[in-house]
């Protein structure tokens, strides 16, 4: 009787603990539903929809669960400026390189060569990939996009290719550039957050950019992937 009891007891306090959990969850589960909902429904642009996520995120851990003080939150948003401020210099630079190549005509005359051979687009797709993962070793997403996708744009209209499917392809590519040693930002953050040194992260973290690589040739070469969503939602 008494072993029933006990049983009984436990699981009670099982089901409440675990009503909690699902309780405190819910609060985190509504991330995707302000970020991916206020996109794809109108209401915020995705830039307008980050900031509205980071205000609901302050309102969770001072309101909600009150594991953050105002004193911390300054210092948090010193740090997040810092590191903002970094990223921004390199964009900075990136877009004046980008901006000198095109006005001075250098982005034209470097394809021009390129252009007249008439390459496949298999060709066009895989120059690009190789030139933007090389590149995404030493320098940051944004810079890589806006360094190399005017260097693209007349090779992609000579071979025909899309411009959204080349967006599609081209950001993942930079994205990979994250986990890229030898700089990869993501490579860092991790290191640092987790106390691991930087050799030991990448050795851990090439499995999964292999991985990566072999995903980014999907999407490259079945451009489908990428087409068929916008294809249905703007037919023109």
């Amino acid at each position: 009787m008494d072993l029933t009891k006990t049983y009984v007891t436990l699981s009670s306090l099982g089901a409440t603990s675990n009503s909690v959990l699902i309780r405190d969850a819910g609060w985190g589960l509504g991330f995707p539903t302000v970020i991916l909902g206020s996109i794809y429904s109108g209401i915020f642009t995705s830039t307008e929809s980050a900031a509205v996520a980071v205000a609901y995120a302050i309102f969770i851990t001072i309101v909600v669960h009150r594991e953050l003080s105002l004193n911390e939150l300054w210092d948090i948003c010193c740090e997040t400026g810092n590191v903002s401020a970094r990223i921004l210099i390199m964009v900075a630079a990136a877009t004046l390189f980008s901006w000198l190549l095109t006005v001075e005509n250098i982005t034209a005359q470097l394809v021009a060569p390129v252009i007249a051979l008439k390459p496949p687009p298999w060709a066009v797709l895989l120059f690009a990939n190789i030139s933007m993962l090389v590149s995404g070793m030493f320098i940051d997403v944004f810079s890589n996009i806006l360094i190399f996708t005017p260097l693209m744009k007349p090779l992609l209209h000579s071979a025909g290719i899309s411009e959204l499917h080349f967006g599609v392809s081209a950001a993942v590519n930079a994205d990979m550039g994250n986990i890229t040693p030898p700089f990869g930002l993501n490579l860092f953050i991790a290191s640092g957050a987790f106390g691991v040194i930087y050799f030991r992260m990448v050795k851990s973290v090439l499995p999964w950019l292999g991985l990566a690589i072999i995903c980014l040739g999907i999407i490259t070469y079945l451009p489908a992937i990428s087409l068929w969503l916008p294809g249905l939602l703007y037919p023109r």
